[in-house]
């Protein structure tokens, strides 16, 4: 199967009813097909005499050399089609739905978009499309409202016509500052006063613990650890390394930055449990001055290794984006999807609880069932639709959106037959192996000749 990424249906089948029951599970509605990876895969697990069909609706690419052994069928009839190719829940300003739709044909189409949510008449709202054209609307609707959108009427393609948007979880992460330091404290206020996705909280257990101690976090709170230096603190400008590969370290500018820090130093041994991995966010002059560090249940604290007093962090644009990225971070890791609408063939990072020892129970549109022993996981949809992630007591809704626009495109969908060309070198090594057969053949026969003619020699007293 071509899908995003080539996969197979079955290893191997020992007659064609085997194949056809394998073919009953399968249907085509992945975003993309991923053919030419498709390809490979069945060349390489082929053998010399093994033909490759490939099923399509389209032409193969102009510039591809299929080679003597594929046989490319397309079976599609070009079609005008007007469908979604983009969809989202907006929460700034008045809470909506934001869609987006092209016109795949060469003619101007008119559509209704019916809006429906649970309890309430269905809205109607009228849109026209030039040919080619896309264009965006803004549906207003409740941000806690599960909603339907369809295409009326159907066309062509009825898939990509209707979609589901479910409500996404965009409560701020709740932030608590326990700092003796009045810096550290007024510095984190204005960074919360200013982020829309965080906000102060003083509940027992925060999501995020912005502390100058080492006391340890409630469990499921994340700290980030302001840890003033034992020794004599010197002002640094830099040679600074950031690891860019580092969710933590997206979007850090370090220019015009002052740390203040003793290089002899070394962070505190991280409590019990955490630890168990590592990762240094910044470089100062070959010692760690942040570092990240996670253990197996997904806990994480951040350790900055900084005289906050002497340094111009909290002036500077570095300790916003830090905080914002460990915010994002700490709202990613919540129960359940870390998106609650994603585009089909789209991978999915999904969650449990803190030291959780539930499965991740997932329901697909259909009803099928799919159970991921593990704490984390990424998830990717293979159909559209509604599922539901169970995690224990806890369900949440996940809608895979049919978005994808270059297969609702129908422009250049064709019906033909292309056969595989008659290559001169697979021809010579075909017939090099018969001739070697025969010659072995007539080796075995000329040999077993001599030994009748020995063993008549032998039995008339002779010898050889």
């Amino acid at each position: 199967l071509a899908s995003d990424a080539p996969a197979l249906l079955g290893m191997s089948f020992e007659s064609s009813v085997q194949a056809e029951e394998a073919l009953q599970s399968w249907t085509a509605r992945s975003g993309s097909a991923n053919l030419l990876g498709a390809i490979r895969l069945g060349l390489n697990l082929a053998t010399d005499a093994t033909d490759i069909v490939v099923l399509t609706d389209h032409a193969p690419p102009a510039d591809i050399d299929l080679g003597p052994r594929v046989r490319w069928i397309a079976l599609g009839e070009a079609a005008p089609n007007i469908g979604f190719t983009g969809a989202a829940r907006s929460t700034t300003g008045q809470p909506s739905a934001i869609v987006e739709l092209t016109n795949f044909s060469e003619q101007t189409a008119s559509r209704a978009i019916i809006v429906e949510t649970p309890g309430t008449e269905p809205r109607t709202q009228a849109v026209s499309l030039d040919p080619g054209q896309t264009a965006r609307y803004r549906l207003p609707i409740s941000p806690e409202t599960e909603v339907t959108l369809r295409l009326d009427p159907p066309d062509t393609l009825e898939a990509d016509d209707v979609l589901t948007l479910v409500p996404e979880d965009i409560r701020p992460v709740s932030v608590d500052i326990r700092a003796a330091g009045e810096a550290i404290t007024q510095a984190a206020e204005r960074w919360l006063d200013a982020d829309p996705d965080a906000t102060r909280s003083a509940v027992s257990t925060p999501e995020l613990l912005i502390t100058d101690d080492l006391e340890p976090a409630p469990a499921g709170a994340w700290p980030i650890r302001i840890v003033a230096p034992v020794g004599t603190p010197n002002a640094y400008s830099g040679p600074f390394i950031i690891n860019r590969d580092h969710e933590l370290a997206e979007g850090l500018d370090l220019t015009g930055l002052i740390w203040a820090t003793d290089l002899g130093d070394e962070l505190p041994a991280p409590p019990a449990g955490i630890g168990q991995r590592s990762d240094p966010i910044l470089v100062l002059a070959n010692t760690t001055v942040i570092e990240h560090r996670r253990d197996a249940v997904g806990n994480r604290e951040t350790l900055l290794s900084i005289d906050f007093d002497r340094s111009n962090l909290e002036d500077h644009i570095a300790w916003p984006v830090l905080l914002a990225n460990a915010a994002r971070q700490r709202r990613a890791a919540r129960p359940g999807p870390v998106v609650a609408n994603s585009r089909i063939g789209q991978p999915v990072r999904i969650s449990g609880p803190p030291d959780s020892t539930d499965p991740i129970i997932i329901t697909d549109p259909s009803g099928q069932t799919r159970t991921l022993r593990l704490t984390e996981a990424d998830f990717t949809p293979p159909l559209p639709g509604r599922y539901t992630v169970a995690i224990g007591p806890r369900s949440f809704p996940l809608s895979a959106l049919p978005i994808a626009p270059a297969e609702s495109d129908l422009s250049e969908a064709r019906t033909l037959s292309v056969e595989p060309e008659a290559v001169e070198g697979v021809a010579s090594a075909v017939t090099t192996r018969n001739i070697a057969w025969l010659l072995a053949i007539l080796a075995a026969i000329a040999l077993a000749v001599h030994g009748l003619l020995v063993s008549g020699i032998y039995r008339r007293g002779g010898s050889v």
